[in-house]
């Protein structure tokens, strides 16, 4: 292939080739409180990221989004199966009617937030042990693999948590002293979603770094606090929930995740021959090419394919 493309005194066609768009038409969302659409804003009445996404809105909420689940799947079956205050170890266990809810409604894509009551539970008296995070991580695991048993199995999103002290917990005073373990232990969650997410081929909502620095870290430390703030302030007012502005953010982030499965590969075509002008195509020539090809990708992990070469066929 190689020494036909640097033989070649042509026309070069480059197609990009990424994953076929994706149809859906049941979705199920696994959670807890924030799934479920826990807000201080509105409390006790619920009403979160998911309620965007599913196009609830209007007084006293925020107005309808244009941009939902349906605008990209029109009559997508939706379950929010979330529940409040539940547990990855809930979700985990062997009848849980949690989990016998989702695979009853047979999903072909789910979206999974869960591990932060684990967490706070484990909080209670101001550390957590190596047994609580593999009892979380061995959860998570299990949670995944559970879903997997459908057929087809769902494609799995899995979102990383926020960071409620803005990495900063550390330094909490003693009236919050057990939250002190939490911005480590989110780290380290994370890191674990993150590689169940490639071990498992499951997508990822990274939640993590678009909360960092708008949670209560600024009243312990943080010199770079953002706007808007997405907890409930100040301090002594402490919700573990996001308000309005963090669970808009919670659907930005998803929808336009869902909107990634859903677009259109793109396609382009690079013409070239003797693109370094010395006469001849050479291997000059196929690491301008490969430059130009590499600046114009858009979308990450797309395979980039030489589709067809003039004078050559199909490779």
């Amino acid at each position: 292939m190689l020494r036909g493309i640097l033989a070649l005194s042509g026309i070069v066609l480059v197609a990009s080739a990424p994953c076929a768009a994706r149809e859906f038409t049941r979705l199920a969302v696994l959670g807890d409180s924030v799934n479920y659409g826990v807000n201080p804003d509105y409390d006790p009445v619920v009403h979160g990221w998911t309620h965007m996404l599913l196009g609830v809105g209007g007084d006293p909420f925020p107005p309808t989004r244009e941009a939902t689940l349906h605008s990209l799947w029109p009559g997508m079956a939706a379950l929010n199966a979330s529940v409040s205050g539940s547990t990855a170890v809930q979700w985990a266990a062997g009848n849980s009617p949690y989990m016998n809810s989702v695979l009853a409604f047979q999903p072909d894509l789910a979206i999974v937030l869960l591990g932060g009551w684990d967490v706070i539970n484990f909080m209670a008296d101001g550390t957590i042990t190596t047994a609580e995070k593999n009892q979380l991580f061995s959860s998570l695991s299990t949670i995944v693999a559970r879903l997997e048993t459908l057929d087809p199995p769902p494609y799995i999103i899995l979102l990383t948590y926020y960071d409620l002290m803005d990495g900063y917990s550390q330094s909490l005073p003693l009236i919050y002293g057990r939250y002190r373990p939490l911005s480590p232990m989110t780290l380290e969650g994370n890191a674990f979603i993150r590689q169940l997410a490639s071990e498992r081929g499951c997508g990822v909502v990274d939640v993590y770094p678009a909360f960092l620095h708008h949670c209560y870290g600024r009243q312990f430390g943080d010199p770079t606090p953002l706007e808007p703030p997405y907890v409930r302030l100040p301090v002594s007012n402490l919700d573990i929930h996001p308000n309005t502005a963090g669970h808009e953010q919670i659907y930005l982030l998803v929808y336009d995740a869902l909107a990634g499965l859903r677009r259109e590969p793109e396609r382009f075509t690079v013409e070239t021959a003797d693109l370094d002008k010395s006469g001849a195509v050479d291997g000059t020539d196929l690491v301008l090419l490969l430059s130009s090809v590499r600046e114009r990708r858009t979308r990450p992990r797309s395979l980039l394919s030489f589709a067809q070469v003039w004078g050559m066929g199909t490779p």
